[in-house]
């Protein structure tokens, strides 16, 4: 494993799924301290024994004096801002408050990066991509399809405000796409899976209740995106950047369903929901990732069957 160019760290979110998987393995490299912060709205999912390895902060990034006064004190070099409302659903019953985490809260962050010298890597998402049938680079049209999509788009705008009078540094908007893996405590896809069939343990027949099943996604494991921002974090020296970060493939559900079928060895009866369509669905969302593989040298390295099958042995007694 190549050495790391920083030394202090800062995670904004770093509590929670992706956070906790970055923070696992930033911690892998010596010589460094890293510093989470993160008001722990959904969930506190770090590992026990990585716990008394990291400092914790519960504050909210919406604040900037308490922001402000921890960049004071540790001088961060790089932050990794993961703080955000995401889980679509939320976001769509709650869009001040989306809107007000997602940009405010990000606008802080990137002010005080700026002005302390503190380099940036943001999470940003795939989708403020305009709903189209080919694969999504980095160049496809920008037409966000709901107010996640809006407000993280947002957010790439204010980064490159911010930073685009200091050259020294590096700013970077990473589009990540569907993530999946383990301490997923949010009801994305695949973890709504899981948790269907862990209430099924001791049955022989398995059935699961799902919404539409169509649509293909990029799905991508969460140490595969800890792995693509280190990277990135240690291949730039300046500038403003925004990078795709996902399989580069496509699954369905249905496909994602029949490779579990395959991995439990045993069939899985799908009943479909209407209730559980989204008014809104794109059918397909696939990421171009020739860019980071090209100029970070950074490509997945976690299929989704070994994903798949590594989470269900973690998570099912089937």
């Amino acid at each position: 494993m190549f050495n790391l160019k920083f030394s202090k760290i800062l995670i904004t979110g770093g509590t929670g799924f992706i956070g906790s998987h970055l923070a696992e393995k930033l911690l892998e490299y010596e010589n460094i301290s890293i510093v989470i912060v993160d008001n722990q709205f959904s969930c506190n999912v770090l590992p026990k024994n990585i716990e008394n390895k990291i400092r914790l902060e519960k504050k909210d990034v919406r604040n900037l004096d308490d922001m402000e006064e921890l960049f004071k004190e540790i001088q961060p070099e790089i932050c990794f801002h993961l703080a955000a409302i995401h889980f679509i659903p939320y976001c769509i019953k709650h869009t001040n408050e989306t809107i007000d985490v997602n940009i405010r809260g990000s606008a802080n962050i990137q002010h005080l990066c700026s002005k302390y010298s503190c380099n940036l890597i943001q999470a940003s998402t795939a989708d403020v991509y305009t709903q189209e049938k080919g694969i999504h680079s980095e160049e496809s049209i920008v037409k966000p399809m709901n107010i996640y999509g809006y407000s993280k788009r947002a957010a790439e705008e204010t980064l490159e405000f911010f930073f685009c009078e200091y050259p020294e540094l590096f700013g970077v908007s990473v589009r990540i796409f569907n993530v999946y893996g383990e301490r997923d405590t949010i009801p994305h896809v695949i973890t709504e899976i899981i948790n269907q069939l862990k209430e099924q343990e001791s049955r022989e027949f398995l059935s699961l209740e799902l919404g539409n099943t169509e649509p293909k996604r990029d799905f991508i494991h969460a140490s595969d995106v800890a792995d693509g921002l280190i990277s990135i974090a240690n291949k730039i020296d300046s500038g403003i950047y925004i990078y795709n970060l996902g399989s580069g493939e496509s699954w369905s559900i249905r496909e994602i369903i029949s490779e579990i079928e395959k991995i439990l060895q045993k069939k899985i009866n799908v009943e479909i929901s209407t209730e559980r369509f989204r008014k809104s669905d794109r059918m397909n969302l696939q990421a171009d990732i020739s860019k980071i593989k090209n100029e970070i040298g950074w490509e997945p390295k976690i299929s989704i069957n070994k994903g798949l099958e590594q989470l269900i042995k973690n998570e099912l007694k089937i």
